[in-house]
């Protein structure tokens, strides 16, 4: 996988749906890990909310990361894959789908079929990733690896990216994952 070739797709850390999510604290910690390597590696963060007037807005701990630059685009389908979603020039432009979120059995799955049926390659990151039931967040994984999407950490999708202690954002990505 490219970083050139890649981009972040951000789903559904909300308000009123974050406190009931299995191991919260550390599923939203990795998600801001995420978000800050894309930062530095310059590379497309897009984020989805569903209907934030019920579950609200994404949460504040992470939202807190997003840049001028990152895009929050609403949505009620249970996928990620909105009409606004599938017109963006930054999720047109590239093909490998780095995908962090919850549910894992609802929205995060979902997302993945749709973008599989679309032709993307899809890693999802299992430490950024949860359900509100252990149970749920189980079978959720087993139906993503089934789908045929790559389930990584963020750790090792980060390194993946980089590619090479050489990279000129080595130092700046080290700060974020000791």
């Amino acid at each position: 996988m490219e970083l050139n070739d890649s981009l972040l797709l951000v789903v559904d850390y909300q308000e009123r749906l974050m406190p009931v999510i299995h191991d919260h604290a550390q599923v939203l910690n990795r998600a801001i890990r995420m978000v800050d390597a894309f930062n530095i590696f310059e590379a497309p963060v897009l984020v989805t909310e569903q209907y934030p007037k019920g579950l609200g807005s994404t949460v504040q701990e992470l939202s807190d990361h997003f840049t001028k630059d990152t895009k929050i685009i609403e949505k009620t389908r249970f996928s990620a894959l909105c009409d606004e979603l599938m017109v963006d020039d930054a999720f047109l432009s590239r093909n490998h789908v780095v995908l962090i979120g919850v549910e894992t059995h609802v929205c995060v799955y979902q997302t993945v079929q749709d973008l599989i049926k679309e032709g993307y390659q899809v890693s999802v990151v299992y430490d950024a990733v949860s359900s509100r039931f252990e149970m749920d967040r189980a079978c959720g994984f087993e139906a993503i690896k089934a789908l045929g999407a790559r389930v990584v950490t963020s750790e090792m999708i980060i390194y993946e990216l980089m590619g090479d202690a050489t990279h000129p954002k080595f130092k700046d990505i080290l700060k974020i994952v000791k």
